[in-house]
Order: C-alpha cells, then structure tokens, then sequence
C-alpha cells in the first residue's frame, strides 16, 4: 500500500500521515462495498482498518531491512562544499531511494521532518460556482478550470534532515519531477542544500517554501521518478473490496 509513496500523481502529499493513507484506502473501501448494497457495519468498518494497519506494518518492517543507499549515505557525509556539489552533479538519486533515507534514518542518528505545500493562483481557485454551476450546465469550461490548476500550480515537497547542527535539505516541485518540458537540461530532478551553504541558516531554508517563489539556490541532483504503473495500494485496495464484497453478500 505504501510500496509507492512518493508517486507523481499527487500520493507524496500523503505520506505525511500514515494514519491519513490508512483512513484514504478505507474510505475508498467502504465506498465500494456501499456501492454494491453492503452496509458497513462497525464490524466491517474494523476488520477494513486492521487489513491496512498489518499492510503498514508489514512495510515498515520491509523498508527498515533495506536501511539507506551507500550513495545517500556518500552524500551526508560530504564536508567541503565543492566536492559535494561535485559529487551532486555525478549522481542518481530514485524516488524509492528517497523514500528509505525517509523512513531509516533514524538508523544513522538523523532525525526528520517535512512538508507539503500547494500555491494556486486566486483566479484559478474552485468556488462554489464552480463545483454547483460550471460542472452540470458547462462542463468543458470546469475541466478547462480544473487544466488550468494542475497547470500553473506550484507544489513544494520538503524534507529536512538533522543531527545536532548538522542539516541537510531536499526540495522539489511536481513540475520538476516531470520527464516533459522539463526546464532542468538533464530531466527530473530535485535540489539539495545543507549546512555547509554557510549563506543559509537552517531555519531560512524551512521557512523559504511557505511562500510560492523563494531564493534558496541548491544544488541540482537527477532523479529517477517512480515507473508510470499502477500503485500497489490500488491493487491491494481492490482485492479487499472484492473478498469482502464475496464474503458479506453471502451472510
């Protein structure tokens, strides 16, 4: 269910609660036992949240096995400035890897904290009329709108890591994970600034993303997005609705 946390189609803004993605594939899983005349009884309802809990149990046993890449960990443990811009423009770093220094770091004394961030411009906001008017009487100018967010919106993913005053900082946007019209030569990418950018204060670069366009200058890191598949969660998703469709329509 969480093989695929930071996919592209808007998941990563989940993973700041893994109590929220639990609740997520619940509330689809009840939906799709109401659509098909099952009442969800406070039975039901807890046998659905103990399937998801054991599914996030069983990966965060599986992620803490595979620790942190060698490259992350080269990276973190970079000193001097140069060499580690150097060092940033020769490397790969995958989503998945991202993930593990997220979930294991821990394991080399690091602690960290992240956020999820969505700038849309006013005019480009749903209203209610929107939603009540424009989708019944014309649905093509809603979904022109709905084109139009996805479009000029801004999205920043941050994550910080930290270990006494040493600090490490990784940014993106949705757009810059793109493999189209990307505005980076070499692709998708992400950008990387830490401790030893002495111009920055920790608390400077946190702060930076709460407004839609800031100053903090990093160095750039290719990165390899997640395979376009169908996320895990949706087929585990699937096949618990169906078992339990079969199993409550029969009792």
């Amino acid at each position: 269910m969480v093989g695929n946390p930071l996919c592209k189609d808007g998941a990563i803004t989940l993973t700041k609660s893994i109590e929220g993605i639990i609740q997520m594939f619940s509330d689809m899983t009840k939906a799709t036992l109401q659509a098909n005349g099952i009442e969800v009884t406070p039975i039901i309802e807890q046998e659905i949240l103990q399937y998801f809990k054991k599914q996030v149990e069983e990966y965060d046993v599986q992620f803490s096995k595979e620790g942190i890449p060698s490259k992350l960990q080269d990276l973190l443990n970079q000193t001097k400035k140069s060499k580690l811009k150097a060092y940033c423009s020769r490397i790969t770093i995958s989503e998945e890897e991202l993930v593990l220094l997220v979930h294991n770091c821990s394991q080399i004394g690091y602690t960290h904290q992240s956020k999820f961030l969505e700038y849309v411009p006013e005019n480009r906001r749903l209203s209610k009329i929107d939603r009540t008017v424009l989708i019944k009487n014309e649905p093509k100018k809603f979904f022109n709108k709905v084109r139009s967010i996805f479009n000029e919106r801004k999205n920043y993913i941050v994550h910080l890591f930290e270990k006494g005053q040493i600090w490490h900082c990784f940014y993106y946007t949705y757009h810059e994970m793109e493999e189209r019209n990307n505005q980076f030569k070499l692709g998708p990418h992400l950008h990387f600034v830490n401790y030893l950018w002495t111009e920055y204060s920790k608390n400077q670069v946190w702060k930076a993303f709460d407004m839609r366009e800031h100053d903090i200058k990093g160095a750039h890191i290719r990165l390899q997005p997640f395979p376009e598949y169908e996320s895990e969660g949706n087929y585990e998703f699937r096949e618990l609705a169906t078992e339990l469709i079969t199993k409550y329509k029969k009792s």
